[in-house]
């Protein structure tokens, strides 16, 4: 049993180029304070693993690819310059081990939704909570 979600309005909270953006979301926070917010990583995880089931590759709106594919090279870009030393940008509210794990599965859930298969985030540890 899942929990119900407006997907495309998750994915657009995170998105600052959409109406729906806002500050507390994951990406927001992550940028703006260097937090990294467990409880929003988890709705926006959930949030692309909805949309991949809801799509084949061969049809994915480009209203849901692109604000998906600027999130995942923005989480990438901070994420690669708070692991460089010459780099001033840090991430707080996890530790590196938990971050490390949560980057590889994010990236997974993401490339999952652009090959159109979906990868099963039950199997995972920690469970996402969103998946009761």
């Amino acid at each position: 049993m899942s929990i119900e979600i407006d997907f495309v309005t998750e994915i657009r909270r995170n998105f600052p180029q959409a109406a729906e953006y806002t500050a507390d979301s994951f990406l927001g926070r992550l940028h703006e304070e260097g937090v990294w917010n467990l409880d929003e990583y988890w709705k926006l995880e959930y949030a692309i693993w909805c949309a991949a089931a809801a799509h084949t590759a061969a049809e994915l709106p480009r209203e849901i690819a692109w604000p998906i594919f600027r999130l995942f090279s923005y989480f990438m870009l901070l994420t690669n310059a708070h692991e460089s030393a010459q780099d001033l940008y840090t991430i707080d509210g996890i530790v590196d081990e938990m971050r490390l794990a949560l980057s590889e599965r994010f990236q997974m859930v993401v490339e999952g939704f652009f090959q159109g298969t979906n990868v099963n985030l039950g199997e995972w540890e920690p469970r996402n909570p969103m998946l009761s």
